[in-house]
């Protein structure tokens, strides 16, 4: 996926991944028509032996959503209100509704009606829950110039990261807080994409300095380095006359899974070119093969324990989440939506995963849970939100946005849900 990261930060910060429509999981059961439509029924002579019945009214406002006669829907939900104009409940359904029909401004109005005339933190985690923002979201820096592709060290109290502050990318770290900000690899060429070892001695990052036969920055070969903290050296580790990057250690800190497009003959411009996965032993200078289709993949991470290796492929023209098992040699799909998502990650206990996607014309950060499959959007805005990454001990999600303006680096705080009040200020400002 070459193209879209370096459209995503290097021209006008426009991401180009595709358009895509609301997700949905593999992983879904579609009710039984026909008793949705007897329940209906049911409820509809019960409701007209007893027509002012909220319960009544209610619960078959529920039905016709849940079997997606919306109209009908909306129409007992109103039915609701109109006998009991404070029924929370009718609104925050109805509100969804709204939602589901871009219908935004009336949804958020219903949701602030709610919010303000409640503080019962259940409601409110219910209302943030439907608006996909459930946790506090907070900022780690801030700038005139863009920060981003954060990423943790194994101890959790250092960041990686890169920054375009002396007019090209050079790699920084921070602590965990934002404070001690420390310049440490920096080059005429564009630095990027900066990963710890998971002994936290080396970080892999890709550089361009070795391609001066290109004068646009778009189009120059990158390769992939090596940073050794205890010596303060850097070394290439792979070089060639293809643009290689996106690393990712395994379990071994000399093995590192990376993107490449060495194996694409066409002479067509690089946004054309389709990569595969490959991993490279650095102790040997030995590099094999992971992937080989007629596809794009790309983003790789490896699972702590070195033996999965998280990536996005494209077979159906849509950038989907793959797994790969190293061990047995065997991939499988393991998230399918409307449209393209990427960059996935695994939790270091491998339990959920957490990746970015389009969704109504968001790009925004998303979990899922390994073990039974529920998704959740952790992010809500009109921004850019993307490459989340894991703290070690899963209280955080890294990521990078430009909902301020330029690209900046954010964490959600997956130990705090959203406040009543800053849900409150975040729908207001969207109205």
């Amino acid at each position: 996926m070459k193209k879209q990261l370096y459209v995503l930060l290097t021209m006008c910060m426009a991401f180009i991944i595709g358009g895509c429509g609301h997700s949905s999981l593999v992983r879904h059961h579609e009710p039984d028509a026909d008793q949705g439509n007897r329940l209906i029924e049911d409820l509809r002579v019960k409701l007209a032996q007893d027509p002012v019945n909220t319960r009544l009214t209610f619960s078959l406002a529920m039905a016709c959503k849940s079997a997606g006669d919306l109209d009908a829907a909306l129409t007992f939900f109103d039915s609701t209100l109109h006998i009991d104009s404070v029924h929370t409940r009718a609104k925050i359904h109805k509100a969804d509704l709204f939602a589901s029909r871009n219908q935004q401004t009336d949804a958020f109005t219903l949701y602030l009606e709610v919010l303000r005339s409640t503080d019962d933190e259940k409601l409110v985690a219910e209302i943030a829950e439907l608006l996909g923002q459930p946790y506090s979201i907070y900022r780690l820096t801030s700038a005139d110039y863009n920060n981003a592709f954060g990423s943790y060290s194994p101890d959790g109290a250092t960041i990686v990261y890169q920054s375009d502050r002396s007019g090209n990318w050079d790699i920084y770290t921070m602590s965990d807080r934002g404070t001690n900000d420390t310049l440490l690899i920096s080059d005429e060429a564009d630095e990027e994409l900066a990963v710890f070892s998971h002994d936290g001695r080396y970080i892999a990052y890709t550089s361009n300095r070795c391609d001066s036969s290109k004068t646009d920055r778009m189009d120059q070969q990158r390769d992939i380095w090596i940073f050794d903290k205890q010596t303060k050296t850097t070394i290439p580790v792979v070089r060639s006359p293809y643009d290689d990057w996106f690393p990712s250690f395994t379990d071994q800190h000399h093995e590192i899974v990376f993107v490449s497009e060495r194996d694409d003959p066409r002479d067509v411009s690089f946004d054309m070119k389709l990569s595969e996965l490959y991993i490279v032993n650095t102790a040997d200078d030995i590099t094999l093969r992971l992937t080989q289709n007629d596809d794009d993949d790309g983003s790789p991470s490896v699972s702590r324990n070195g033996r999965y290796v998280l990536y996005t492929s494209n077979p159906d023209s849509l950038y989907q989440i793959y797994q790969m098992d190293l061990e047995r040699n065997e991939i499988s799909g393991i998230l399918k939506f409307n449209g393209h998502c990427g960059a996935p990650y695994l939790s270091f206990d491998r339990n959920r995963m957490t990746f970015f996607a389009k969704a109504d014309n968001n790009y925004d950060i998303f979990e899922m849970n390994m073990i039974n499959g529920r998704l959740r959007r952790l992010t809500n805005h009109q921004g850019i939100d993307a490459f989340p990454r894991y703290s070690p001990d899963r209280r955080r999600i890294l990521f990078h946005s430009n909902r301020d303006g330029k690209f900046q680096i954010y964490f959600i705080d997956l130990t705090e849900p959203v406040h009543r009040t800053e849900l409150i200020e975040e729908i207001e400002s969207k109205l």
